[in-house]
């Protein structure tokens, strides 16, 4: 038995939080297949590109295989115009996290999260006062690092 959630907008679209299914499946592809046989009128909302999948907890794909058992959870990935953007800036400039989050908001008032980190720096490390940190990177190999961590969930991303 495999126990499927739906979150968010796909859980209104199949109107239900959870369905069991009995059947033996060994891939997320054929738990979607048995779904929309199950279900026809889900296979208008399985079927989509924007549709993101976890196995118990951890990100996978159609290929994804499934065991008896299995925590299979589907929810949307995209915006309701089919956009997503993640933007990640690496930089040396100081900048206004504000003024940041302010463009990212006015981009799209259907945007329904927008998250951010900053780092603070301590002003003491093993007991030793703290006067500056460095910080050296190589800035290709960054984005391309970060831009490999976004594409692994199957998203876009947008550098500015």
């Amino acid at each position: 038995m495999i126990q499927v959630l739906f979150f968010g907008q796909l859980k209104d679209q199949v109107k239900m939080p959870s369905v069991k299914v009995e059947e033996a499946v060994t891939s997320v592809g054929e738990l979607k297949k048995t779904l929309g046989v199950m279900h026809p009128q889900w296979q208008q909302y399985l079927s989509k590109d924007s549709i993101l999948v976890a196995v118990n907890q951890t990100i996978g794909n159609d290929q994804t295989v499934l065991s008896d058992g299995d925590e299979v959870a589907f929810f949307h990935l995209l915006r309701e115009d089919n956009q997503v953007q993640d933007v990640i800036e690496v930089q040396t400039e100081d900048f206004n996290q504000g003024a940041l989050y302010d463009a990212l908001r006015q981009d799209s008032l259907a945007t329904g999260a927008i998250v951010t980190f900053s780092g603070l720096v301590r002003d003491f490390n093993q007991g030793h006062e703290v006067g500056d940190l460095f910080l050296e990177h190589y800035p290709a190999m960054t984005k391309a690092s970060l831009l490999n961590i976004v594409t692994s969930r199957s998203c876009t991303l947008a550098f500015r």
